[in-house]
Parts: structure tokens; C-alpha cells; sequence
């Protein structure tokens, strides 16, 4: 008979495992000034827009989550030939139109880290997934920046990382069902010409582009992640709150300008929108399906670390 303590040591290795494959990944951290490590900005869609900015724009805004924000998301109206800040407060002086921008900022230090990367998910939750589906190009950009007044020296250092230099991975893992349901499959080109991230200079600016396969856009994600390594000697130095807003770029959309949403026969609250230029795509923020959901995919996880424990027992009672 296996000694019960060999059987409490297998457990406790089996529980080991199993929360080495549940416990979600951390961001390396870097102490300031080390350039060394990673730098996360995650991003989700941003929902709960104004009537006044969604009906500016055709597609999904989204807004970061991480780093945590020190400047709250938050909107409001803004003089649209101004070149100050979100945060400046500059209508009472304006001189041409009004709009109403959200936006919002959060720390960085981009010179304690040597390597950047973008996460844009479709919930926290893990429960929906983004779908974009026509025959025109999508691009997922994000642009961050901070007053260059406020330091002094290096305001001008820059470096672009071209798309060819750019690592990116997109989390499909459960549409299987719905893809095969639809009688379709994943299709795209990534435009590594027209991708980029750009670093220094006061801002941080990304974009990844792809293109329909055979005159087809078919991207469906849960998430995608993309990174880039940069010389952290050739950034801005120190912490600084880098600000986005909407009428900047933080979105998934249309390769073209920006357009009014055609007449009033789509609600506001419908998170489907089309897309009218050289294609035309549909943007959807739709629930996974059952089998794919978090609990179904722990409890495979469980199943699996059992096995291990039972067949490590089984082994033991063989060499016994």
C-alpha cells in the first residue's frame, strides 16, 4: 500500500501544477532607470461613450486599463484647434468648433524598460470576443502622449520599430465551434509596411494593419497581443502621464478617415457597426460560445492535473 505521505506529496505536486497553469501571467517589473524588462498597456473597448463621440466614428474605441490610470477616463468638451492636452481647459477661448472628446492618462517610464507590449482584449471577463468581417483593411492603433514643455533636453529623441520587427499573437482559442458553424476560417494579411510602433518624442504611437486574403477580411479575437524591444537610451527619461483621447487614435477601424455613421436607423446601444470605403466591414462584439468559457476550460485543467496525479500512483504501485 502506497504510504500516505507519497500520496500527499503527488497531491500537493498535482496542485502545484495546476496553479502554475491557472495563475495569470505578471508583467516583469524593472527598477527605474535599469532598461530592462516590459512595459504592458492593456486595452479594452470603451463603451460608454457620448452620443456626441460615437456618432462621430464608425468601429470600436477602446481605452487602456493598464498601467493603472492616475487621470480618470472622462469626457468632455474641447476646443478642437487646440493644441494643448486632454486636461487643459480650453473652450472659454476658443476660436473654432467645439467637440466633445473622452480620454484620460496614466503613468510610464519607458526608459526603465527595454521592450513594450500591447495586449487589446475584448472583456476582463473573458466571456465575448471581437469579430471583424468584410473585404476592406482594419487597423488597431493607439497613440499616448505627454506635454514635451514640462521637461527639457531630450523631448526630441525618437525610434521607430517597423512592422517586420513586431511580434504579434492573436487569441482565437474557442471559436473553432463558431467559425466551423459559420462555415468559415480565419482570413487575413498582416501589412507589416503599414505597422508600426513609434517611441520618444513625447508620445507613445502604435499601429497594427491587416488586409483582406483573397478579398476577405475574416479576424476573429479575444485578444491580441503584439510586442516590440526598443533601446530604452533613445526614449523620453523618467515617469511621465501620458494622455489619449478620442479625437487621437484608440481604436480598431476602417483604414480611412473618419466618418458620421449613415442617418439615424442605428441605435447607439447596437454594437455592430459598418464601415463604408474601399471595403466595407462590420465590427461585433459578441458572447462566446458555452464550451469555450473559463470554468469549462479550469475544469480541463483539473481533469489534467489529476491524471498526472493517478498516473505517477500507478507507477508507484508498479516499481512497488
Amino acid at each position: 500500500m502506497m504510504p500516505h505521505c507519497c500520496i500527499s506529496q503527488m497531491i500537493a505536486l498535482g496542485l502545484l501544477i495546476f496553479s502554475s497553469q491557472t495563475k495569470p501571467s505578471v508583467s516583469q517589473t524593472a527598477e527605474s532607470g535599469s532598461g530592462s524588462g516590459t512595459i504592458d498597456i492593456k486595452l479594452m473597448p470603451f463603451l460608454e461613450v457620448p452620443k456626441e463621440v460615437e456618432q462621430s466614428f464608425a468601429g470600436f474605441y477602446f481605452e487602456p486599463y493598464q498601467p493603472v490610470s492616475t487621470v480618470k477616463t472622462r469626457c468632455r468638451d474641447y476646443c478642437s484647434c487646440s493644441y494643448d492636452g486632454f486636461l487643459a481647459d480650453n473652450v472659454a477661448n476658443c476660436e473654432c468648433d467645439i467637440e466633445n472628446v473622452c480620454g484620460g492618462g496614466f503613468p510610464a517610464d519607458l526608459s526603465s524598460f527595454n521592450k513594450i507590449r500591447f495586449s487589446w482584449d475584448a472583456t476582463s471577463d473573458n466571456t465575448k470576443y471581437i469579430s471583424i468581417k468584410g473585404n476592406g483593411r482594419t487597423r488597431i492603433e493607439f497613440l499616448a502622449k505627454f506635454d514635451c514643455d514640462l521637461i527639457s533636453g531630450d523631448g526630441g529623441i525618437e525610434q521607430e520599430i517597423g512592422g517586420s520587427d513586431i511580434s504579434f499573437q492573436i487569441d482565437d482559442s474557442g471559436l473553432n465551434s463558431v467559425l466551423e458553424l459559420e462555415g468559415q476560417q480565419q482570413q487575413y494579411v498582416y501589412n507589416e509596411e503599414r505597422s508600426f510602433v513609434n517611441l520618444g518624442n513625447c508620445e507613445i504611437f502604435t499601429r497594427l494593419q491587416f488586409d483582406p486574403k483573397d478579398g476577405v477580411l475574416n479576424l476573429n479575437l479575444k485578444r491580441l497581443q503584439f510586442s516590440a524591444s526598443y533601446n530604452p537610451q533613445d526614449v523620453t527619461a523618467g515617469e511621465h502621464v501620458y494622455e489619449w483621447a478620442t479625437n487621437g487614435y484608440c481604436w480598431m477601424r476602417d483604414s480611412s478617415d473618419r466618418r458620421m455613421l449613415g442617418g439615424d436607423s442605428q441605435p447607439l446601444s447596437s454594437l455592430s457597426r459598418s464601415l463604408d470605403s474601399e471595403g466595407v466591414n462590420t465590427y461585433e462584439l459578441l458572447d462566446l460560445p458555452p464550451d469555450s468559457s473559463s470554468s469549462s476550460r479550469q475544469f480541463g485543467a483539473i481533469s489534467a492535473v489529476w491524471s498526472i496525479v493517478m498516473m505517477m500512483a500507478s507507477h508507484y504501485f508498479v516499481v512497488q
